[in-house]
């Protein structure tokens, strides 16, 4: 079985919603012969590792309400930074002279 890839998808959003386990990623990525971290082109198809992970509870929930995680981000994606003296942070090895 497989399943294809939406937008901002990654492997880590396919594997919860497909097994409910996080663990699972490592299967997905030997099965499809990715790594954990490579960016998933939207359209493409996945394999779904046949193994029972134990969380049919939370697949079932995904499925119920038609959620299809997707939290890959670019800068893009990222609200506007503001910037300026009022927004800088002083960090913990800052010192005054």
């Amino acid at each position: 079985m497989s399943a294809l890839t939406l937008d901002r998808q990654s492997l880590l959003d396919i594997a919860i919603k497909e097994t409910g386990s996080i663990t699972s990623i490592f299967d997905f990525a030997i099965i499809n012969g990715v790594g954990i971290t490579d960016d998933i082109v939207p359209g493409s198809a996945i394999e779904i590792p046949t193994i029972d992970y134990g969380f049919k509870g939370v697949v079932d929930y995904y499925k119920t309400n038609r959620i299809f995680p997707a939290t890959d981000i670019d800068e893009a994606t990222l609200p506007a930074r503001d910037e300026g003296i009022g927004f800088w942070q002083i960090g913990l090895t800052f010192k005054v002279s």
